[in-house]
């Protein structure tokens, strides 16, 4: 049970836990394939999630299409955070050339002043990575850093508001039962203002380009969270 008011934010091992394994290292005739998957695999990964959080869980149906719309970007990426630095951490590899950490671009996709934006991306997302491997994160912090992106109240409408407050208040104070440490919960939540300046367009160029087509992440949602009820 989650400490001081987080009870029904974080309260079941399955709202803690991400079950979720990337693709191994492919040939490079596969690896657009491969960087595909394992975007299918993490986006499926958060609906998931999602709907094994009681507090989301307990949402309408059209509230959870909105939320996960709202913040797929930032649950995406502490979901790919994660995994890469789970199987890292189990391969004992220090080279990270093959792993899935920032997949590669097909040049012949993009427009030059396209490349030139995503390619500056992946390298803030490289540089990303290997800031957060360092803070060496434990699968509750996670889990907290995915919850208060669940439910920030930014962008919604005003009837949520309020309840998204309530419930980022909890998931900040359990944060803070868990970590203890004032400094390493400052740096946990500087690490927010960060995932949110990877957009959706930039994902969905690296993860899923000639895996969805034309069709937005945003098409495919409900479809994601309808498969887990």
């Amino acid at each position: 049970m989650d400490q001081a008011g987080g009870a029904g934010i974080l309260s079941t091992p399955e709202s803690v836990q991400l079950s979720v394994s990337l693709p191994g290292a492919a040939p490079p005739h596969l690896r657009l394939h491969a960087v595909c998957e394992a975007g299918a695999r993490l986006l499926a990964a958060a609906a998931r999630w999602l709907r094994a959080v009681p507090a989301a869980h307990a949402l309408p149906f059209e509230v959870q299409v909105s939320l996960l719309k709202k913040c797929w970007p930032e649950l995406f990426l502490v979901a790919h955070l994660q995994a890469v630095l789970r199987d890292r951490a189990a391969t004992h590899a220090p080279d990270t050339s093959h792993d899935m950490a920032v997949p590669e671009i097909s040049a012949s996709d993009y427009s030059d002043e396209r490349i030139a934006e995503v390619t500056s991306s992946l390298s803030r997302l490289q540089q990303f990575i290997s800031h957060m491997e360092q803070l060496r994160l434990q699968q509750r912090e996670h889990a907290h850093l995915r919850a208060l992106c669940l439910f920030s109240p930014d962008g919604v409408p005003d009837f949520l508001t309020r309840k998204l407050q309530d419930y980022q208040i909890k998931v900040l104070r359990s944060l803070r039962a868990t970590v203890q440490d004032e400094d390493r919960l400052a740096t946990l939540l500087l690490q927010l203002p960060v995932l949110r300046t990877f957009s959706g367009p930039f994902l969905e160029d690296v993860f899923f380009v000639g895996f969805v087509g034309d069709v937005s992440i945003d098409d495919v949602i409900p479809y994601l969270l309808n498969a887990e009820r």
